[in-house]
């Protein structure tokens, strides 16, 4: 093979991307309007038809495909040049390994260390199913015949984590955490022959878990007691929080009782001045006690949440393990809090609602007693009373004129 270069290999691509190809084999081109010049400099075979200028890939000293389907489909692991027409994208081993080329080639090279390692336990080829074998999962079936683009696309760096999982697979009892966190993830995957690389999209999770389950092995860490103590740790924060919830039922279950006596004051006095004013203050008093009580309900609440967190994130920092894990358990905790926390913002809702309607209501009796007009007997009493007052004046001074004619008559 003549000597190539990206320029050369690229230019290849952007000649052959436009020229008029009518063969439908996608290892093949037929062109008659192709410029064949830049075959000549790499080396590329051709013949010359009636059709025009054939080109078949097969007889390359490189590898050139259509499209990067063609490429996942019909890809020669020994090859060290390829060429993708379509997308213009050139490999050179050692050179240039695009991201594409690099996931084309490592997932097959970890294909083959996992075969290699046991890992896989079985390699059903003619139906190209990986068979796994797991002490705690049992049997998985893990299919590879639909390679999917969208994994080939997407920037993983898998050269590195190749270069990490051989280092890590010469340990015998590491590679039971592997096949257990790769299986786990492959199992719930519904269509089997897609199994494999839509698990080989999140291998870096794979190797991260893998690689902490394995340092708390060997750290001799016991998950059994691990959940054992986690569990005595939510069931401290749920008897707190149920202690919590009792005491804020007991306020629920009072507050019919405190509304009935609302009603019976506010129908008994409503045209009774001061017993109403006396019946205001009450609500008002009462009703700012339940918010005092409802927000050191509430304050108490948010102290069991955040310390609940703290404790939870100090628990999954100090033991190594996936805060999955522990998701359960904390989700379970943290609902009961979130709806305790709602149940206290309804119940003041609630407060404030028939508070403000009992108040206005009997201010509105209050105002009503206030500006209402005297009735007819009050309206004769005043009268009576205006007209005794009158005669008592009249009296009065008929006596005085009296006692004035006889002290003048005793001083002639």
């Amino acid at each position: 093979m003549k000597m190539t270069n990206q320029n050369q290999l690229q230019r290849l691509a952007q000649v052959l991307k436009v020229c008029n190809d009518s063969s439908i084999d996608p290892l093949k081109i037929v062109s008659n309007n192709l410029d064949t010049s830049i075959l000549d400099e790499l080396g590329v075979t051709y013949e010359n038809q009636a059709e025009g200028v054939s080109i078949n890939f097969y007889n390359q000293t490189f590898k050139i495909y259509k499209n990067k389907q063609d490429a996942i489909t019909y890809f020669d692991y020994s090859s060290n040049i390829a060429v993708i027409i379509e997308d213009e994208l050139v490999y050179i081993e050692n050179i240039l390994l695009p991201t594409f080329f690099e996931n084309l080639i490592f997932s097959q090279k970890i294909q083959n260390l996992m075969i290699e390692k046991e890992v896989i336990s079985y390699h059903d080829s003619g139906s190209k199913k990986y068979i796994f074998l797991s002490e705690y999962i049992g049997k998985v079936e893990v299919g590879y015949k639909n390679k999917l683009l969208e994994f080939f696309n997407f920037e993983y760096r898998l050269s590195n984590l190749y270069e990490d999982l051989i280092t890590k697979f010469n340990e015998e009892e590491y590679l039971s955490f592997f096949r257990d966190n790769f299986i786990k993830i492959a199992k719930d995957i519904d269509n089997i022959d897609d199994r494999f690389y839509k698990t080989l999209i999140k291998i870096q999770n794979i190797i991260d878990n893998s690689n902490r389950e394995f340092e708390l092995y060997k750290n001799k860490f016991s998950f059994e007691q691990f959940h054992s103590d986690l569990k005595k740790e939510k069931e401290k924060y749920i008897k707190n929080i149920q202690e919590n919830l009792s005491e804020f039922l007991s306020k629920v279950n009072a507050l019919p009782v405190q509304f009935g006596v609302y009603i019976l004051l506010v129908f008994r006095f409503q045209h009774e001045i001061i017993p109403l004013i006396a019946t205001v203050i009450l609500i008002i008093s009462w009703s700012a006690f339940s918010f005092f009580s409802l927000g050191t309900m509430r304050k108490t609440i948010d102290f069991l949440d955040r310390k609940f967190n703290i404790v939870f994130d100090k628990i999954l920092k100090e033991s190594g393990i996936d805060k999955k894990e522990i998701a359960d358990d904390k989700e379970e905790v943290s609902n009961k809090i979130s709806d305790i926390k709602n149940m206290i913002s309804w119940y003041k809702s609630i407060v404030v609602i028939f508070s403000l309607i009992f108040i206005v209501f009997s201010g509105s009796n209050i105002y009503q007693e206030l500006t209402k007009p005297q009735k007819k007997e009050d309206i004769k009493k005043t009268d009576i009373t205006k007209q005794d007052a009158n005669n008592i004046k009249l009296g009065s001074s008929i006596m005085e004129n009296n006692q004035t004619v006889v002290l003048k008559k005793s001083n002639k």
